[in-house]
């Protein structure tokens, strides 16, 4: 008789992702895109186009999530989108618009397209328009799907960008509309990308190797930048969105890695900052870009460095969690406020 062997332990099949960290990272970046006046070189500043990439990856990545454990009609999955984002940008906009233009009047048009549809905010009308067909991907359930439509969506692009390439980075301001529909276009692909990846999670851990690569890619995005920022090699900058893409990938497989986790566990700066950050995300973008960016970046800037950045931070994010806070009040219907951030990423 031989002693039988005893049973592995219990492995789950898939390693969760935090999506806060993703947030985290892509927020930091967001705000970095504001801030070229504030470094010793402009360069260091302008990380928009990645921190953009990075938010919808993330928007895709949590909806493809959820859809795993419930399909939800469309009203109620369409409701959610909207009761996310409408509250935290009324509290900052409507107050802030409001003082912009006392006294002069303006029509009923303006408050609608500022408040309502498609904002004064860049951000919040693609994202809206971008859930409607990936709920109609997702609900097929079938993920190839998606590629395929990353895929299709390379067409345009490349047509858009036959006619836009001598722009370079300033496509979104000198292309005009069709600039804007590229931006738009790439940044659909990213979410499609990561409602992909939430029906492929990792099953193996790689931390150690994913960081380092991760920073070398980041390194090869910030020179290709410089050189892009010069006007040079100006031809080949859709190689930065290949770039995007890979560092994504990267950082989904760093969210759901244990050295995360553990560095969660272990430092205290590390996990306040992810919480924060990733929890108050989308409030993080539109204080940032509503009121310190445009209201007070006159005085900010001309601070000696690095204290004009710190202040950014400093000024941000109190000013972000509050609004989070009250928002997250709203949604529930103006019951049981609490200051404590919710189980859900921002």
């Amino acid at each position: 008789m031989t002693a039988s062997t005893p049973p592995e332990p219990d492995r789950p099949e898939r390693l969760p992702v935090n999506t806060r960290f993703i947030l985290c990272v892509g927020m930091i970046f967001v705000v970095n895109s504001h801030l070229k006046d504030y470094w010793p070189h402009p360069a260091f500043g302008g990380d928009g186009l990645l921190g953009y990439a990075i938010f919808f990856f993330a928007a895709g990545l949590g909806i493809g999530m959820s859809f795993r454990h419930k399909v939800r009609s469309f009203p109620d999955y369409y409701w959610r989108r909207f009761i996310r984002i409408y509250p935290s940008l009324w509290l900052v906009m409507i107050p802030v618009t409001l003082i912009d233009w006392y006294p002069a009047p303006h029509p009923v048009s303006d408050y609608f397209d500022n408040f309502v549809y498609p904002t004064k905010n860049t951000f919040v009308a693609p994202l809206m328009l971008d859930y409607i067909p990936l709920y109609l991907l997702l609900l097929a359930r079938k993920p190839s799907w998606l590629l395929w439509s990353i895929a299709a969506l390379c067409i345009p692009f490349a047509i858009l960008w036959s006619q836009l390439w001598q722009f370079g980075k300033d496509i979104p301001e000198a292309g005009g509309t069709m600039g804007v529909i590229l931006w738009r276009v790439a940044n659909f692909q990213m979410m499609l990308l990561g409602a992909w990846f939430a029906f492929h999670l990792p099953s193996r851990d790689a931390f150690r190797r994913d960081l380092i690569l991760s920073l070398v890619l980041l390194a090869a995005y910030v020179v290709l930048k410089m050189g892009f920022s010069r006007d040079a090699l100006r031809g080949l900058f859709p190689l930065l969105f290949a770039v995007i893409g890979v560092q994504c990938w990267l950082l989904f497989r760093l969210a759901a890695s244990l050295g995360v986790e553990r560095l969660m566990n272990r430092s205290f700066l590390f996990r306040w900052a992810v919480l924060l950050i990733g929890g108050c995300s989308l409030e993080l973008y539109f204080i940032h870009n509503e009121l310190v960016v445009v209201h007070w970046s006159s005085f900010l800037a001309r601070l000696p460095f690095p204290v004009g950045i710190l202040l950014v931070w400093a000024i941000s994010l109190p000013l972000s969690y509050f609004v989070e806070r009250v928002a997250s009040w709203i949604r529930s219907g103006c019951r049981n406020f609490s200051w404590k951030l919710g189980v859900e990423p921002g």
